[in-house]
């Protein structure tokens, strides 16, 4: 019925849209694809009403949008893929993203010019272009992968030196007691969870090994969303969050948790996504022959020592001994990044995210 109702409301817009009036067409399509957001065909007509009213913006979201629904779906792939009575229209939209992709994205900087100036936000300018190919910068060190976002200008070390970041004395201070909640957490797995969640076709091998190896977390930040529950839950680290400046960008960041490696654990190598957010550990349950590795360097944890690390530089962890080991693991921005672009790259990454949403 659904479906149904959806097909008269996008034939409804093909009426308006041929009879010009694109304004209502855009709220027919619009109301149909809330009845059916996955049907690609839906978002490309979107995208075609925009395109008819030059807004370029609109259009090259929704033609993304229309392209990425459909190969989710294992369509518009190639050429065999796409019914012959819509090829045209789909290899148009695609070309259409091709040509202005690049122009939407740098659109989301010219406010921020406006604010910082260009010069100011140089390095921000510079990750863009590498993100979007024209700029072929890469890292010195082969050890260093994003994932996402290189950010050219940045001091490039595996470690990076706690003193360098005013809040660390302030996690020290607080660790005994922070230490306490996370036994409490661990004690009756209250809110604990897989650390690493198996979407379809995604085989945490690759991740951790070792006979029941388990990385568990209970958190207090996921995706930027905080957990008010786990936060009321441990106010000794919620008052150390609270003070400490996080990284913060919708619906990517900060990601704060207790996380818990158990005995014969071994978190594989792997790179993180980008290197203008750097990884924090506040050790809290600590047992020996647990080692952190980065770059070929490795580190063993200490109660009385914050280790703070780039994640885009090949890392892995293990615990090599009997108990679990347990830290407060943070986001923290690189310290060479100024306020301007810690805004910046804030804004810049959530529009990356919302166009590639669609």
């Amino acid at each position: 019925m659904t479906q149904a109702a959806a097909q008269v409301l996008r034939q409804l817009a093909k009426q308006l849209m041929q009879a010009g009036d694109f304004s209502n067409a855009e709220a027919q399509i619009r109301a149909a694809i809330a009845l059916a957001p996955g049907a690609p065909i839906l978002h490309l007509e979107h995208g075609q009403i925009f395109e008819q009213q030059n807004n370029i913006n609109a259009a090259t979201r929704a033609y993304y949008r229309a392209v990425m629904k459909a190969r989710a779906k294992g369509l518009w792939l190639d050429d065999a893929t796409v019914p012959a009575q819509v090829l045209p229209q789909v290899l148009h939209a695609m070309q259409f993203v091709e040509t202005h992709r690049d122009g939407v994205l740098h659109a989301l900087l010219e406010p921020l010019y406006a604010q910082f100036g260009k010069t100011e936000l140089e390095r921000v300018t510079g990750a863009l272009n590498i993100y979007l190919g024209s700029d072929l910068t890469k890292p010195a060190s082969p050890h260093q992968r994003p994932h996402f976002l290189y950010v050219p200008g940045l001091t490039e070390t595996p470690f990076v030196d706690a003193k360098r970041f005013s809040w660390i004395d302030a996690a020290l201070d607080a660790r005994a007691a922070i230490a306490a909640e996370a036994h409490a957490v661990f004690a009756n797995q209250r809110g604990v969870e897989p650390f690493l969640q198996a979407a379809p076709g995604n085989d945490l091998t690759v991740y951790i090994a070792g006979d029941q190896a388990k990385w568990e977390a209970h958190f207090f930040y996921r995706h930027g969303l905080a957990n008010p529950e786990n936060l009321a839950a441990s106010p000794a680290t919620a008052n150390l969050l609270a003070k400490a400046p996080l990284v913060r960008i919708a619906e990517h960041a900060p990601e704060i948790c207790f996380s818990a490696l158990t005995p014969g654990s071994h978190i594989l190598a792997h790179t993180g996504v980008t290197n203008l957010r750097l990884v924090a550990h506040l050790p809290l349950i600590l047992p020996d022959r647990c080692a952190l590795k980065v770059a070929g360097i490795e580190r063993a944890w200490k109660l009385d020592e914050v280790l703070i690390f780039d994640d885009t530089f090949e890392h892995e962890a293990w615990n090599r001994s009997d108990q679990t080991r347990v830290i407060l693991l943070m986001d923290a921005w690189h310290p060479d990044l100024t306020q301007a672009e810690q805004i910046a790259f804030a804004e810049l990454i959530e529009g990356i995210g919302c166009f590639n949403r669609g």
